[in-house]
Parts: C-alpha cells; sequence; structure tokens
C-alpha cells in the first residue's frame, strides 16, 4: 500500500509513539519495504521510516526491522 505524504506521516508519527498494534506497526513496514524493492518508493524514505521504530519493542516488530534493514542494504548494493 503506498500512502499519500499526509497519511504517511501520520503513520510514522503512530509507529513512533506505539498508537498501532503490533501487527499494524509490522505491516506498514513490510509494505514499506516492499514498496522500495518494487521501486516504488525511494530507499531514503524507508530509512526515514525506519527511525520511527527506534524506541519499538515489540520482538516480531523488531525481527522484522532487522531483516529489512539487511535486506535493504544488500539490495542497495547489488542494484
Amino acid at each position: 500500500v503506498k500512502y499519500d505524504e499526509l497519511l504517511a506521516a501520520k503513520l510514522r508519527y503512530a509507529v513512533e509513539k506505539q498508537l498501532l498494534s503490533p501487527s499494524d506497526r509490522f505491516g506498514i513496514l513490510d509494505d514499506s519495504y516492499a514498496l522500495c524493492v518494487a521501486r516504488n518508493e525511494s530507499l531514503t524514505s524507508l530509512i526515514y521510516l525506519m527511525g520511527a521504530y527506534r524506541e519499538e519493542d515489540g520482538y516480531t516488530v523488531m525481527s522484522n526491522l532487522i531483516n529489512v534493514m539487511l535486506s535493504s542494504q544488500y539490495h542497495s548494493l547489488v542494484t
């Protein structure tokens, strides 16, 4: 799901403040990563979103964040 800038900013805020469920936070990151891999979103916007997860304490969300970070590094080096 590609969000317009206003909704993306609201979702980033909600992620940062942990106002959403862990599954929603997981899904937002997963969607953003998929868009980045498909080249429908920039790596910069993905990294900006990832900054909202700096206080994340949910195991599944953190696991996804780590996977995205490692995969993003790989994709940016290969492409």
